[in-house]
């Protein structure tokens, strides 16, 4: 997500305070993520490891006693793609609200810069480290786009078990409002069947067949 109001307060006023003074050395910088859910950091994390890395960890959390994070990260199923982090669901600090990761915008096009050696984000990641934030720009795998609250990993401030409340205690209430809709819809499938075919003038024509199938493999994909 991309609202800084969903950031955590004391960090809140700095990254409000960093981007001001980015403008005021004539760079803008747009944020594109700020808070991010377990189950979109589940994807991210997956998306560049093969299944046994996977299932190791969901063994070795499940061990430790984050169960419930452990199933956030076998449901979200197979990803593909490039590396983007090694913070498993829950590690990173986008879960607590306390990092923020932003690009520099091209005042000419309105796009954005993504070269990490760009001067806006240097001076992104220096105005970072005198607010006393931690700046990704510095790390010796460089994540120019990153800001954190202080610098340390998450599991220096929890265990696993505490780590697993938390995220299900902030998180948690997102699976059971889906499961919810998804159990509606399952069961409104047969009236919604019933108001597709009222829709259609004539039942026999090949287009009605073919919506019907549609349909049908729709909530077979959903069940």
């Amino acid at each position: 997500m991309r609202d800084i109001q969903l950031l955590e307060p004391d960090f809140r006023e700095s990254a409000t305070r960093l981007l001001a003074h980015c403008e005021k050395r004539g760079f803008i910088l747009r944020p594109f993520f700020t808070q991010r859910d377990v189950y979109e950091q589940a994807k991210l994390w997956r998306q560049s490891r093969p299944w046994p890395q996977i299932e190791t960890a969901i063994s070795d959390m499940t061990l430790g006693g984050a169960s419930w994070l452990a199933g956030v990260l076998e449901s979200v199923g197979p990803q593909s793609g490039k590396w983007a982090t090694n913070a498993l669901p829950g590690q990173s600090w986008h879960q607590h609200g306390e990092a923020l990761d932003c690009f520099v915008l091209n005042q000419e096009t309105n796009g954005a810069i993504w070269d990490s050696k760009h001067e806006g984000y240097r001076v992104y990641a220096k105005e970072a480290v005198t607010l006393g934030l931690d700046a990704g720009y510095y790390w010796q795998r460089r994540d120019a786009v990153h800001v954190q609250k202080e610098a340390g990993r998450v599991m220096d401030r929890y265990s696993w078990v505490e780590l697993d409340e938390l995220m299900k205690s902030r998180f948690g209430k997102e699976e059971e409002r889906a499961v919810k809709v998804d159990t509606q819809l399952k069961a409104g499938y047969p009236e919604v069947r019933k108001e597709v075919e009222k829709l259609v003038n004539n039942p026999k024509s090949k287009f009605n067949s073919l919506l019907m199938q549609l349909l049908d493999m729709l909530f077979q994909f959903r069940a």
